[in-house]
């Protein structure tokens, strides 16, 4: 999967289950890969709050969703955020929010790292121009190395762009050398 689809941790099938008091848990069942990614079995997803809010939203809207920035469990250091995308019972409507969360079977979701993603979405060449940063409410999604000595810079542009449901404030920074 990293080598097809570099940046992308796994993909999991997530399963909500009855947890205590009604609220639901959502459970990863299955993950590919698994070799590295097995403490991933087992796990609820939607013990955190950004987490479970894509789960959520996934499952009212029948849109995919994204969780926003998250230090993921996969890794010790590195941000990432989660896309969940909604799996129904075939047959069953889908038309409004309750029947969308009557028909509910489960999740398709990935786990993205954004460091190895950013690494191969901009080139070498292009990161030695460009500096681009990437927060989700305020938080580092993605911080490029610190710039090089001589590293001047010429031009800064921020705007936002929406992914999986979440808004981030995108900065790029060219370089004058």
């Amino acid at each position: 999967l990293p080598a097809r689809f570099p940046g992308i941790q796994s993909v999991q099938f997530i399963r909500p289950v009855p947890g205590p008091a009604g609220a639901p848990r959502y459970v990863v069942e299955y993950v590919e890969p698994l070799r590295g990614n097995e403490f991933a079995l087992g796990l609820d997803t939607g013990r955190d709050e950004r987490r479970r809010a894509a789960l959520e939203r996934a499952r009212d809207t029948g849109e995919a969703a994204g969780s926003g920035a998250v230090t993921l469990v996969e890794t010790t250091r590195q941000y990432g955020f989660l896309l969940r995308a909604p799996i129904y019972r075939r047959g069953l409507p889908v038309d409004t929010v309750a029947q969308r969360r009557a028909a509910l079977v489960g999740f398709a979701g990935a786990v993205v790292r954004m460091d190895d993603f950013m690494s191969v979405a901009l080139s070498e060449s292009t990161r030695q121009r460009l500096r681009v940063t990437i927060r989700d409410r305020g938080e580092p999604l993605y911080e490029p190395p610190a710039a090089p000595d001589g590293w001047g810079l010429r031009l800064a542009r921020q705007f936002p762009r929406t992914i999986g449901g979440e808004v981030w404030q995108v900065t790029v920074e060219a370089s004058a050398s």
